[in-house]
């Protein structure tokens, strides 16, 4: 993220969490055990800006969907229907709340965990201490 030639933060899409109870009752997703997110879920898994005056947070957000909504069709054939993210304490999420962004709730503070040597077949589940708040905005869809 740049602003008059200096770098501000950074912004990146990936994929979403395997298992958010919060998103999957607002977006009304039902999935088996076992069964992945669908693809038109992304989520944005890193946003830092420092120095930024006030609102260009928010406007990068914006920018920053359209250009992966793109990219993400064009890759993926998927058009994005909703984004998430996860705000960890102290911050509030402000910067998302202004691009349309609405908290739907809580994480457990538990998180899933692969051990060395077992690849993606075996998690293990521990305690980060810490609840994030899942905040959903869904797509415009074109």
């Amino acid at each position: 993220m740049r602003l008059d030639g200096g770098i501000l933060g950074i912004i990146a899409a990936g994929e979403p969490m395997f298992r958010c109870a919060p998103r999957d009752r607002a977006l009304a997703l039902n999935l088996a055990p076992g069964v992945p997110p669908p693809r038109w879920l992304v989520a944005c898994v890193a946003f830092r800006v420092e120095g930024a005056p006030f609102g260009v947070a928010s406007r990068a957000i914006a920018l920053w969907r359209a250009s992966v909504a793109q990219d993400w069709s064009e890759r993926y054939g998927d058009a994005v229907r909703a984004w998430e993210t996860l705000v960890g304490p102290p911050r509030s999420g402000a910067c998302f709340r202004h691009d349309g962004w609405r908290r739907v709730g809580y994480t457990t503070g538990r998180g899933a965990r692969r051990p060395g040597g077992h690849g993606h077949s075996k998690r293990i589940w521990i305690d980060t201490g810490e609840r994030k708040m899942v905040l959903l905005r869904r797509a415009e869809i074109q």
